[in-house]
């Protein structure tokens, strides 16, 4: 460095110095600087605000704690928005409601230095429960047996609809009464009735349930004798199925089905049928529901806005949500395959209809062996040829579009191209229309007999075919397997697992979806639901039934458990009580076996309704011929009912299985002995013995069988085939036709012997009362006994064979007068406690009233 540049360095460095000493830089006296000055502390959230969950009308408050260099100020912020005024360390809603639901809410703290914010807390609001007020509560009843018990209830809710449900306390239980969901509960009391106890139990839809007060009825004889009604709730007619083909289950659940001229409504439930459209007429009348007509659908599906859209003779049909019918294409003259708009387009013989993800439909026409597509404007082109006979239509996914070929035994496939159709497969079927144990497996090596109605659900294909059998098919893949039905029974009409399902063949059906991986079919004449194991029940019989009502029937229509009563000379009909007061009612013309409990409700105990046969099973998988009009039921509950020439055991849990005798062509036979080989002419009374023995009126063979707790029957009374009027022991006495049985208390067997009362005592001999013109008899619990003579009426015995008459027949029967009458009574009776007699009259369930 050079000497000058040196030594300005050196001066400039000295005055430096000198300038920070005078700065405070150092005393003169060598002590060091002071401390430079310490910086504010910023906010620190220390206490988070907290989540709430509260019932509306609650408060709500949100804390927050901070450190930090006073002072602190606080903003309290509602979904990241300023709340203001809420700048204390807490933030309160006096009263939250619904719409607080969701809020979000933080504090922002702050001071000179900074700020800090706090978590979100969020605020969770429900509804408040409704308040419900019960008034006015129901009163305890004392009634006149045979007058109607009315019940009261009252309620309101602070918000929400108010629900009702009547129970009845029965086996120490309050359960639910049908159809008792008004603020009144009515029926016709009995004196079984005496000391009941109901209740209602009510709701703000749903919420806040509670129940009224338990009330009493007490029922007191009449003063005279008096004829009323049998309560039954949830009994309906018979919808008047007479066949049914199409169905289809729509967006809520339920299923509109094809019955007859009519379309029904099906409930998601399953328990009620009611009508769609239709005027009971078969015809082709476009308009609203009830103006509308039907004749021959055969298939039916649904668009996303809730149109059915159906196949009908040789149309193509739309109905509305409101059951508005509406002509789309087609016309009735002349048939054929033109193709063009509305009624320029013509079909001959459509079935099967579905709609594809393009919104067009596609409709089976199988009589011109065609495809044709439908747009919902109803523009009609041919989508493919060459088909056989082609029934069941079903469109995937992608539009491919799935045919079975009911002539040509196979199903194939449309492949999709673009807009239009491609080349058309064999998915699966070998072309043999061999019906007799049809192979399943791959493909083209399965046996598809007459395929007809289809359903698809994902990748399996749902078939019906005319072996009675429900077939599957693996889209994917073409296997062919079996979902239900027996090979070995073949085609025909029985409820059960699949290995003894029986389905109607041949099968113009149709096939729809069920929750839980089943399907709901309409078999040609019942309805019936197959479980996703593949065991069949039928929910309603297309039998259509005559015209028999039953007092205090609804004129709504119902399913199997709500079918009407069919009594009289139709077909036999017995009658009888249970332990617990409930009716039991032995129907010829239904198959059936059915129970009234004693809130009214009925239900199938076995049989399969209008399905005449003899199969043991549960419930509907029993078939019985009930051809002789007798009923008996044990202390146990265990009822026993002829079935040809058998008796059935039908036991508490619905199981129907033979006791003794045999059905069938050859069954009928005058043997003793164990159950498999004793044989029965005419089984026409059953009575159960202090003993538990069934006792039977052989009819055909003019004398009394028993029937040991392990079936083994022997002769009781009389000699079989020898028929007459004497009195004597066992070995000697004489029937003439023996029917009606029924025990005495004192341990006495009455039978009513070709209209003729007569004793048998309990060593079989018997002897004749001077009883005559026997229609029926009845003893009650008492002993009284009480018959129905021919032509005459209700008349009670007393214990020197005196009669009184109680009711008499007339024209008509007339309930709840001064001067009732039974009409054309139909003969069965039985005892409904010791002053109340159940009867058939006119084809009604009807009850005497004694004072």
């Amino acid at each position: 460095m050079h000497a000058f540049n040196m030594y300005r360095f050196k001066s400039l460095l000295g005055s430096v110095c000198l300038a920070l000493a005078a700065c405070g830089g150092g005393g003169g006296d060598g002590s060091p600087p002071p401390p430079p000055p310490t910086p504010g502390v910023a906010p620190t959230i220390t206490t988070q605000p907290a989540d709430a969950s509260l019932t509306a009308g609650q408060p709500a408050s949100f804390t927050v704690a901070a450190s930090g260099d006073a002072p602190l100020a606080y903003q309290w912020q509602r979904n990241g928005v300023d709340i203001a005024g809420a700048t204390a360390t807490a933030y309160s809603i006096a009263a939250t409601s619904v719409a607080d639901s969701g809020a979000t809410f933080r504090a922002v703290v702050s001071n000179a230095v900074g700020n800090a914010t706090s978590n979100n807390a969020t605020l969770t609001i429900t509804a408040a429960a409704p308040v419900l007020t019960i008034t006015p509560q129901p009163a305890s009843l004392t009634v006149t047996a045979g007058t109607q018990a009315s019940f009261t209830v009252g309620g309101t809710c602070s918000s929400g609809t108010l629900a009702i449900q009547w129970q009845r306390l029965g086996a120490g239980v309050f359960a639910d009464i049908a159809a008792a969901t008004t603020t009144v509960y009515s029926f016709a009391a009995v004196t079984g009735d005496t000391g009941a106890q109901f209740r209602a139990n009510l709701s703000c839809s749903g919420q806040s349930p509670a129940a009224s007060s338990v009330v009493t009825l007490t029922v007191v004889p009449p003063a005279a004798v008096t004829l009323g009604p049998v309560t039954v709730t949830g009994l309906r007619a018979q919808a008047p199925l007479s066949t049914t083909s199409a169905i289809d289950r729509q967006a809520d659940g339920s299923y509109l089905f094809a019955g007859g001229a009519y379309i029904w409504r099906l409930a998601a439930d399953l328990g009620s049928v009611s009508r769609f459209a239709g005027n009971g007429s078969f015809g082709n009348a476009d308009g609203a529901g009830p103006v509308a007509s039907f004749n021959g659908v055969r298939g039916m599906t649904h668009d996303a806005a809730g149109n059915l859209w159906i196949t009908d003779n040789s149309l193509i049909r739309r109905i509305a949500p409101d059951g508005t019918v509406t002509t789309i294409a087609g016309t009735l003259t002349p048939n054929g395959f033109s193709d063009g708009t509305g009624a320029a387009a013509t079909f001959s013989g459509p079935a099967g209809i579905a709609i594809g993800p393009d919104g067009d439909l596609y409709v089976s026409d199988q009589n011109t062996n065609r495809v044709r597509r439908v747009t919902t404007a109803g523009v009609v082109t041919t989508y493919a040829t060459g088909m056989v006979a082609p029934f069941g239509i079903a469109v995937a996914a992608n539009n491919d579009v799935y045919v079975a070929q009911a002539q040509g035994n196979r199903v194939v496939r449309i492949v999709r191209s673009g807009n239009g159709p491609g080349v058309t497969q064999v998915v699966a079927g070998d072309g043999s229309a061999n019906v007799s144990n049809p192979a399943d497996g791959p493909g083209l090596t399965a046996s598809l007999p007459g395929p007809t109605a289809m359903y698809l659900r994902g990748t399996t294909l749902y078939v019906r075919d005319l072996a009675g059998l429900m077939r599957t098919i693996d889209i994917t893949t073409g296997v062919v397997g079996t979902f239900t039905g027996s090979r070995t029974l073949g085609p025909g009409y029985a409820d059960g697992a699949p290995t003894q399902v029986r389905l109607i063949a041949p099968a113009i059906t149709g096939i729809a979806d069920a929750p839980g991986g089943g399907l709901l079919i309409a078999d040609a004449g019942p309805l019936r639901t197959i479980d996703a194991a593949g065991k069949v029940t039928t929910l309603a019989n297309g039998y259509q039934p005559s015209t028999a009502t039953v007092t205090s029937l609804p004129s709504s229509t119902g399913v199997l458990a709500q079918l009407p009563f069919e009594f009289g000379p139709l077909g036999a009909t017995a009658v009888a009580v249970d332990p617990q007061g409930r009716i039991v009612v032995s129907e010829g013309n239904t198959t059936t076996v059915r129970r009234i409990d004693t809130s009214g409700s009925v239900s199938l105990m076995a049989g399969l309704a209008y399905s005449a046969g003899s199969v043991d099973g549960v419930g509907s998988t029993a078939q019985l011929r009930l051809n002789g009009a007798a009923l008996a039921i044990a202390p146990s509950g265990v009822v026993y009912v002829p079935d040809e020439a058998s008796v059935k055991r039908i036991d508490t849990s619905g199981f129907a299985a033979t006791l003794a005798g045999a059905t069938g062509a050859l069954a009928s036979g005058a043997v003793n002995g164990p159950p498999g080989t004793a044989r029965f002419a005419s089984i026409s009374g059953l009575a159960v013995a202090p003993s538990g023995d069934v006792m039977v009126s052989d009819n055909g063979n003019a004398a009394i069988r028993r029937i040991d707790a392990a079936g083994n029957v022997t002769t009781f009374s009389g000699v079989m085939g020898q028929r007459g009027t004497t009195d004597g022991a066992a070995g000697i006495a004489r029937f003439n036709a023996p029917i009606g049985l029924a025990y005495a208390p004192d341990g006495t067997l009455y039978v009513n012997d070709n209209g003729t009362l007569r004793r048998i005592a309990a060593d079989g001999s018997v002897t004749t009362t001077t009883v005559t013109n026997v229609a029926s008899f009845v003893i009650n619990p008492t002993g009284a006994v009480y018959v129905l003579k021919f032509n005459d009426g209700l008349y009670a015995v007393s214990s020197t064979g005196a009669t009184t008459l109680l009711i008499p027949m007339g024209i008509g029967l007339v309930l709840g007068s001064a001067s009732p009458t039974l009409g054309t009574a139909d003969g069965a009776m039985a005892a409904l406690g010791a002053k109340q007699i159940l009867i058939m009259a006119s084809r009604s369930l009807a009850v005497v009233t004694l004072p």
